[in-house]
């Protein structure tokens, strides 16, 4: 028979859940912004060769790419710190009503079991 360790899990530290929630934050939006920046980018130089190619616009091409592209920066550059700091704000708001709820009705339940692992069966290093 399989003896469960149920745990329960009361409380969450509000300063822990923001910093853990605003580095998560920053490296989901680290990733997932450079992606599309880099979508994006395409997609400005297809327009800005479309603008060289174009009589009236002779010229403007890489001047619309230039600034295009500096504007792409600096909006993943606040994008990035906004979703940090927001991120972190949010993560601190659910871990201060899930301490609430968790008064109320009990904490998540976990199952908890240890796994043996191969190197458990190996006698200890001399």
């Amino acid at each position: 028979m399989v003896q469960l360790n149920m745990v329960q899990l009361k409380r969450v530290g509000i300063g822990s859940a923001l910093k853990v929630t605003a580095i998560l934050s920053g490296l989901m939006f680290a990733i997932f912004g450079l992606i599309s920046l880099v979508f994006q980018g395409l997609f400005l130089s297809l327009l800005s060769s479309g603008f060289s190619s174009s009589s009236s616009f002779r010229g403007s091409g890489s001047s619309v790419f230039g600034a295009g592209l500096v504007g792409l920066c600096i909006a993943y550059g606040v994008g990035l710190v906004f979703s940090v700091v927001f991120g972190g704000i949010f993560g601190a708001i659910y871990a201060f009503f899930y301490n609430l709820v968790a008064g109320w009705v009990g904490g998540l339940e976990f199952d908890l079991r240890r796994v043996q692992s191969a190197s458990d069966n190996l006698p200890p290093m001399q």
